[in-house]
């Protein structure tokens, strides 16, 4: 009777042996399976987290950048410069067709002396057209404007231009670069313009 129990104690020990190894080889077959494909991966994908946060990292300084609001001296500079600029296209554009009417319209942006002055020049020029009936004409175009001085009572600005001149036929015409310095005098808390002197032209 003792024989028999040991006999069966034997062989149900061997058995439970048998399956505690087939369990730990089928852990450690598992285990190096799980290790190959993390291995596997991180050597196929090892910039991704990398360049995801490069893009956020670019996204961020682009959206927190905000450009400074102008003061309100700046927007004045600004809207004196618009008026520059305005003006001499007006006042560089005109032909003799019109008897150079241009002028009155920006009297009451110049001074008293600049428009005698404007008056008197525009004068000389149309007696200077050999023929009076032939057209003649000049339009002026604002391309940039600097700021040469300026103090409380008086700004001189740079203006540079684009000028074309037509005689007779429109194709008869030519193109040329052209600065010009813009004089204003301040009259009343107004700016107003007091001189404008055209540069050599450069072609």
């Amino acid at each position: 009777m003792n024989i028999g129990i040991k006999k069966i104690v034997f062989i149900l020990s061997g058995i439970i042996i048998f399956i505690v190894i087939i369990v730990l080889v089928i852990a450690g077959i598992v285990a190096q399976r799980g290790a190959d494909l993390s291995l596997e991966y991180n050597l196929h994908e090892p910039d991704v987290p990398v360049v995801q946060q490069q893009q956020k990292s670019t996204e961020s300084v682009t959206d927190t950048f905000v450009p400074l609001p102008l003061t309100e001296e700046e927007k004045a500079e600004r809207e004196i410069e618009r008026f520059v600029a305005s003006f001499i296209e007006r006042f560089g554009t005109f032909s003799n067709q019109n008897e150079f009417s241009h002028l009155e319209s920006l009297k009451m942006f110049t001074s008293d002396q600049f428009y005698l002055w404007a008056r008197q020049n525009t004068e000389s020029s149309a007696a200077g057209i050999a023929d009076p009936a032939l057209y003649y004409g000049i339009s002026t175009k604002s391309l940039d404007v600097f700021t040469k001085s300026d103090d409380e009572l008086t700004r001189v600005y740079t203006v540079v231009t684009q000028r074309q001149e037509s005689r007779g036929a429109n194709s008869n015409s030519r193109l040329y670069s052209q600065e010009v310095e813009v004089e204003l005098v301040k009259k009343k808390d107004v700016w107003l313009v007091n001189g404008v002197f055209w540069q050599n032209e450069e072609s």
